[in-house]
């Protein structure tokens, strides 16, 4: 497996399966995603965000003919690698994100605060959210 930074034709798989997966879309750059693909179709995404104030992990997703496989862990432990200061997500899922070392914060800075309250306005879930940090 490699991960690296996607191509055009990639990144352009990445914005669709963002869209699909109804999740962050706010200001996307390729040069902030990793990606994992085979024979040109990405598998897995994610990306690091820099903010002012903090690092954001953020909009990652694994193709749906290949979750479950280890992909999604596989990233997020590759972005973390990228990382050079420590680093918040926003999550609905703070299960799968200790497991990797992240653990649940109830203060954090401005750029994550504003993350939060967008992802409340906008992305209505039943499960409730949850902001953590890993430490560099």
């Amino acid at each position: 497996m490699v991960f690296r930074q996607p191509d055009q034709e990639e990144f352009e798989q990445v914005k669709k399966l963002v869209e699909d997966f109804w999740l962050d879309n706010t200001d996307l750059k390729p040069e902030q995603f990793r990606v994992l693909s085979d024979k040109g179709k990405v598998i897995a995404f994610g990306r690091l965000r820099e903010h002012i104030d903090a690092t954001e992990l953020c909009t990652i997703g694994v193709a749906k003919d290949f979750q479950k496989k280890g992909f999604g862990r596989e990233m997020v432990k590759d972005l973390l690698t990228q990382a050079k200061r420590d680093v918040y997500l926003v999550t609905v899922i703070p299960d799968f994100f200790a497991k990797l070392g992240f653990n649940k914060v109830e203060q954090y800075p401005d750029s994550i605060k504003a993350k939060i309250d967008m992802c409340v306005k906008d992305y209505h879930v039943d499960e409730p959210y949850f902001v953590m940090k890993w430490e560099k």
